[in-house]
């Protein structure tokens, strides 16, 4: 399984520094001519398998405990509608320029779908959801997601004025928070 990039970074700084730890020890085994040239050997190979033995476990550990959390997701379900005067393309414009501007530079959302209802009863339904590393994230996500809001429509009139065409294409909508399982994971 692949890890990222962050531990080969990892695993490479501590090949790095063991390489000099070997180096170092070879030489300092080199500088004591009391001992025959088989027990130099010898220790230089256990010094070996001793240093490969612990870097393993140091990597194996750090990859390990990212692993054991689970992220944090909530789903929202809106009902949406086309609204009198109002059209699909401004529905998806209002939508893109919100994700642009605030959900995109949100720090504390790690990703974030949105999906359409495909094909069953309720054509109405939009789901939007959102990926957090933990609880704390999806927290400070909220007043995160109001700095950026405030932000990008700095003027009240302009937020206004956004907001008013944004919510004539909700009615209801429900929240949920949900935790990741381990085992259903891919």
């Amino acid at each position: 399984m692949f890890y990222g990039i962050k531990h080969l970074v990892i695993a490479d700084i501590l090949s790095y520094f063991l390489t000099g730890v070997v180096k170092t020890l070879s030489n300092y085994i080199n500088l004591q001519t009391n001992t025959n040239n088989n027990k130099r050997i010898k220790l230089k190979k256990n010094i070996l398998l001793l240093l490969f033995t612990v870097s393993f476990f140091i990597i194996n550990d750090s990859i390990q405990a990212q692993d054991d959390s689970p992220h944090i997701f909530t789903v929202t379900t809106f009902q949406a509608t086309i609204p009198q005067g109002g059209s699909m393309a401004e529905f998806d414009s209002l939508q893109q320029v919100y994700t642009d501007n605030v959900t995109m530079k949100n720090k504390y959302v790690i990703s974030q779908r949105c999906v359409r209802h495909l094909y069953g009863s309720d054509s109405r339904q939009l789901i939007y959801i959102t990926e957090y590393k933990n609880m704390e994230d999806m927290l400070a996500s909220s007043e995160e997601d109001g700095k950026l809001f405030r932000a990008a429509w700095s003027d009240k009139e302009k937020r206004a004025e956004y907001n008013k065409a944004n919510r004539k294409y909700f009615g209801h909508h429900s929240d949920e928070i949900y935790t990741e399982v381990a085992s259903g994971k891919k």
